[in-house]
């Protein structure tokens, strides 16, 4: 995370929210569907930084903004989030979800970049700062903040994943 403070208000974090959303949407504007679904070095392409974007973001909402159950928030069965609860994002869950949505259409994963993005505005707009600021787990009163992994899915991950497919898109021209 480059941002050294914490948003002080739930204005100023959904200012970073914005900022880092529209710096990403704006990476993307001009591209040509060539540019965003060629594959890079690593393998995934721009749409596939996107699908990975929008696949956190519901994670964020709906298992830690309204405690959903982790494979729901994932769109996995139970047997499958049972046979993942090991991993972590690093050791396997990324190249996982990757698998699972790599042939999706741009078309598709465009228009769930957007309404995702729509329906976190919309969760985060209706909390208030105190319950961002609480523990993320209940049954942890010293443990990290939620407002950290608010920051880690939204604009620290959009900052990420710009930079990214700017890289991307740019080797394309």
């Amino acid at each position: 995370m480059n941002d050294v403070s914490l948003p002080s208000s739930k204005a100023e974090l959904l200012a970073r929210v914005q900022a880092e959303r529209a710096a990403l949407e704006q990476a993307i504007a001009n591209s040509s569907e060539a540019q965003l679904t060629a594959p890079g070095p690593e393998g995934w392409s721009a749409k596939d930084h996107l699908a990975h974007v929008v696949t956190w973001e519901q994670i964020l909402v709906l298992a830690h903004l309204q405690g959903r159950s982790f494979a729901e928030a994932a769109h996995m069965d139970e047997a499958t989030a049972a046979a993942t609860a090991h991993m972590t994002a690093e050791t396997g869950l990324n190249a996982y979800f990757h698998q699972r949505d790599k042939n999706r259409s741009l078309a598709e994963v465009l228009a769930d970049f957007h309404r995702s993005y729509r329906r976190l505005l919309s969760v985060l707009e209706e909390m208030d700062f105190a319950s961002l600021l609480a523990p993320r787990d209940p049954d942890d009163p010293h443990g990290q903040p939620l407002i950290h992994v608010v920051i880690g899915d939204t604009y620290a991950h959009y900052r990420e994943h710009r930079r990214i497919i700017q890289a991307l898109i740019t080797s394309r021209t």
